[in-house]
């Protein structure tokens, strides 16, 4: 004589089957999120950061008043210092690995004391321009024969 379950145990063992899977999935969700540490935050601050430089980009090209400029190069290297150490109220990490590091240094350079009609001179004159940009400035400046006299 063969055993049939009842309904009642049917549908119990069902909402068992999908009990164990939900909370498996929930688990799962929260392994992932876990293992990212923050990174997704990161880069979406990241991705934040390149709608504010085309905002100051838009606003140096149509002549704004100095104040707004000055408000969204504060806001830039406000984003910059929260990539740099994080933020305690959300998860935002970025991963510090080697390569990331030697990138992020290209991103962030200390203010330099010179001018642009200087940067500009010394190409014409042929002066090497590297005490007054980076090497990446200076040899774009030099491949695309940037400020250089017509001969």
């Amino acid at each position: 004589m063969r055993n049939i379950a009842s309904l009642s145990t049917k549908l119990v063992r069902i909402g068992a089957a999908l009990l164990v899977v939900a909370l498996v999935s929930i688990g799962l969700t929260l392994w992932v999120t876990w293992q990212l540490g923050g990174g997704a935050a990161a880069l979406n601050e990241a991705g934040r950061m390149r709608m504010q430089t085309w905002r100051l980009t838009s606003t140096v090209q149509a002549q704004m008043d100095e104040t707004e400029v000055h408000l969204l190069v504060k806001q830039f290297d406000d984003s910059i210092e929260l990539l740099r150490n994080g933020d305690s109220s959300r998860p935002l990490f970025v991963p510090w690995g080697p390569v990331v590091q030697a990138q992020f240094r290209h991103i962030v350079l200390a203010p330099m004391p010179h001018s642009a009609t200087d940067i500009r001179s010394r190409p014409a004159s042929h002066h090497p321009l590297n005490a007054l940009v980076c090497e990446a400035v200076a040899r774009y400046i030099q491949d695309n024969h940037l400020y250089q006299t017509a001969r």
